[in-house]
């Protein structure tokens, strides 16, 4: 079987937030948060310690945003496996904008608390 593609993120980090939980239409239950991954390295020139932070927006689906609902709050050390997925949303004056978050579902996902 040939893949066409690959797109699954990994990540390890801690919530900055409480999750924000919300229902859909059809009143599944769906969980927001984001996700702060932190590196640290050593300055090759100075010797010195850095740091660095990403922040990834997380949207969970389904059973799993009922795990993100009872087990975390804010500074919950989480690891999640899931997707990118990228909205196109139109602003008030006809622009396109474009948002990218991580999506974590019930086939696809993999959430993991590890503090």
């Amino acid at each position: 079987m040939l893949l066409k593609g690959v797109n699954k993120v990994i990540l390890l980090g801690h919530l900055r937030q409480d999750p924000e939980i919300s229902y859909n239409k059809f009143g599944k239950i769906i969980a927001h948060f984001t996700l702060a991954t932190e590196e640290s390295w050593q300055d090759k020139v100075t010797g010195q310690q850095r740091e660095s932070t990403e922040y990834h927006r997380v949207v969970v689906l389904g059973r799993l945003a009922k795990v993100i609902k009872n087990k975390t709050k804010k500074d919950t050390q989480i690891y999640l496996e899931g997707k990118n997925k990228t909205i196109k949303r139109q602003d008030d004056n006809g622009k396109d904008n474009y948002l990218t978050e991580v999506m974590v579902g019930e086939r696809n996902g993999v959430i993991q608390i590890t503090k």
